[in-house]
Formats: structure tokens, C-alpha cells, sequence
């Protein structure tokens, strides 16, 4: 009844494309399920390390940390059993071995006494449209990979993105110094659900073709 009332106004105020919309507004979005991309995660330990360039420390020096608590929330929060190392521990980790982004991956995780290693390499991260100070917007793009902590390097590998986790947010560029705390921890917050929905199932909303 509710439904039909709210349609019968977007009529009377805005013509058909308004109840069109209200129609559509209104309508339960049809959902289907993902399947994990790697689904063995439960029940193991995992460090979550994330790469990034110098320019992107000195611009945002704690982006490792708050973008691995994050996800390592996430990944908490839908993986079965899992165990997260905390983040603060990796940074240290990484801040302590210079070389860390290069020695042998076995090494890295019997360090971090992990069973899984996930090696977030930041592409791009930033706050702001490039070359526009005062335009704010969440703008990531980052590879990920997944390896074991007993194979041998060259078949440890076990994951991979198979596309660029990339993501812009909001969608129009914001104009207020204030927005930019927001806009960050709502950008930080979403990339870290697109990454850890690789390592479980999950419904998502299915897009309607015009």
C-alpha cells in the first residue's frame, strides 16, 4: 500500500519518468551469489602487507597501517577461523627489514609465523584529483597477491587479482577541506570490502539492463 501511494505521488509530481523511477526505487534489486576467489583462508593465518612508493609515505604516512586494519576487519569479520595478523605488527615488520620486499617469501611469513602472505601493492592512492589541491576524491588502484609459506618461490603463488582493484569515490569530486577526512575513511573502507569479498562468498546486487 505504502509502495502503491509513493508511486501515485512521483505521478502527480513528475509525470511518468518520476513514477518510472519511484517504480524502479522501490522494486527488490535481484541478488546472486559469488563464489570466493580463494576460499582457503578459514581455519589458516594470513598477514595482510601492503606496498607502497615513497611518495605515497610521505603524502599519507600511514596508509599501510590504516588501509591493513581494514582489511584485516573485514577479512575477520566473513572468514571463518581466520587469524589476522595486526596490521601495527606489520608495519614494524616492514619498517625493520628494509629488504623485506624482496627476500624470500618464506622468510616474510615465518617472520610473521603466517601460514598465507597477502602483498597489497598500491598503484595509486590519494585523497585528491590529480593536479586539483582543493577537488577531493578518493581515487585507489592496487594489485594483490596471495602466497604460501612453504612452497617454493616461483610456485607459491597461489592468488592473484585478475583485474586491478581500482576504485574512485564519490563519484563527483568534493570542494570542502572538511570532506576529506570522510572521503578517506569511506574510500579506505570500501576498497577494503572489495578485496576481502575475493576470499569469501557473498551476494551481490545484479544491475538491470536498460
Amino acid at each position: 500500500m505504502k509502495r502503491t501511494w509513493m508511486v501515485w505521488l512521483l505521478l502527480a509530481v513528475g509525470g511518468c519518468d518520476a513514477a518510472g523511477y519511484g517504480l524502479w526505487l522501490f522494486t527488490p534489486r535481484e541478488k546472486k551469489n559469488v563464489d570466493a576467489e580463494f576460499a582457503n583462508l578459514k581455519n589458516h593465518s594470513v598477514a595482510v602487507v601492503f606496498y607502497a612508493d615513497d611518495k605515497t609515505q610521505l603524502d599519507y604516512p600511514n596508509v599501510r597501517l590504516t588501509l591493513g586494519a581494514k582489511v584485516a576487519e573485514e577479512l575477520r569479520k566473513h572468514v571463518k577461523n581466520v587469524k589476522v595478523v595486526d596490521p601495527l605488527r606489520v608495519v614494524r615488520y616492514q619498517d625493520e627489514n628494509a629488504h623485506w620486499d624482496t627476500q624470500d617469501k618464506r622468510t616474510t611469513a615465518k617472520d610473521l609465523k603466517v601460514d598465507f602472505l597477502l602483498i597489497v601493492s598500491l598503484v595509486e592512492f590519494s585523497t585528491r584529483v590529480p593536479g586539483q589541491m582543493d577537488a577531493f576524491q578518493g581515487r585507489v588502484s592496487a594489485e594483490a597477491k596471495l602466497y604460501d609459506s612453504v612452497l617454493d618461490e616461483g610456485d607459491n603463488l597461489l592468488w592473484e587479482s585478475k583485474e586491478g582493484l581500482d576504485l574512485v569515490y564519490p563519484k563527483l569530486p568534493q570542494y570542502s577541506a572538511r570532506s576529506e577526512p570522510r572521503i578517506r575513511q569511506e574510500t579506505e573502507s570500501m576498497f577494503a570490502d572489495m578485496l576481502a569479498k575475493k576470499f569469501y562468498d557473498h551476494d551481490t546486487v545484479v544491475d538491470v539492463e536498460e
